[in-house]
């Protein structure tokens, strides 16, 4: 089978990487980039995501849009956008997300509603707007992929009060199972790579004590880094997971395969 010789080559391919300004999203786009993958990223600060495509764009092709996919208009608007560009999408990575921390008493409904909004409502109405482009580049042996980013923190009770989080990556990894059945026979497929804690974003604000506690969590003694979590994503992106779907891919080293 020709398409299978080099069953790890991502060259010539074309995809979406959304929240590409963030360290995980960044580390995503990258990885395609320095692969031969004409690569798109948005984000909600348009000129933030100009200028994070012209820092990749040192490395091959990468093009931004400045998007806001927390309300289905803005996901109409980004798939428009993108489609006056591009006739076909091989890869979606629905990478963007949110988190809140606040007491269970204090919990406000606005963060509730947004984070729900962000990490799971706009990971279905990504995949449906751009349905037309992802079937059009699907084929038997070489389907076209979405790759939803989730986290550990959706398999694994944690103790820290980010309830909608936690909630939402919960319910991401039952979306990309449903959605993973459903897209099957479009010759789609769909699964999440499920970071545990990342030396990325927030994580990068705690003191030492703190980051300390949460590698003594972890049965590899140490945080991953977010090449790691965009190695995954380029896995399960690549021929050699042409036959994996509906798939929930931790990158937490052992933390959810090792639970206590």
């Amino acid at each position: 089978m020709e398409q299978m010789n080099d069953v790890f080559s991502l060259a010539g391919r074309t995809a979406l990487v959304t929240g590409g300004t963030g360290d995980i999203g960044r580390s995503v786009a990258d990885f395609f980039v320095r692969r031969g993958v004409k690569t798109y990223i948005c984000g909600r600060n348009a000129q933030k995501c100009e200028e994070t495509a012209r820092e990749l764009a040192a490395n091959g092709r990468c093009f931004g849009i400045g998007a806001d996919i927390a309300s289905v208009s803005g996901i109409k608007e980004l798939a428009a956008s993108f489609s006056k560009h591009e006739e076909r999408l091989d890869i979606l990575v629905n990478n963007a997300g949110a988190a809140h921390y606040a007491g269970i008493d204090d919990f406000p409904e606005t963060e509730w509603d947004y984070v729900f909004d962000l990490n799971l409502k706009a990971v279905f109405f990504m995949t449906q707007a751009f349905l037309p482009l992802l079937r059009t580049a699907s084929s038997t042996l070489q389907p076209a992929r979405i790759i939803n980013i989730g986290s550990a923190a959706g398999v694994q009770v944690s103790a820290n009060e980010a309830y909608a989080y936690s909630t939402s990556k919960s319910a991401l990894n039952y979306l990309t199972r449903k959605l993973a059945r459903r897209l099957a026979k479009e010759k789609i497929s769909v699964n999440t790579v499920s970071p545990g804690p990342v030396e990325a974003g927030l994580m990068n604000n705690m003191d030492e004590a703190f980051k300390k506690s949460v590698r003594d969590e972890i049965p590899l003694g140490r945080m991953a880094i977010p090449d790691e979590v965009a190695a995954a994503v380029g896995f399960l992106a690549s021929p050699a997971a042409s036959y994996i779907t509906g798939v929930i891919l931790p990158v937490d080293g052992g933390l959810t395969g090792c639970m206590r």
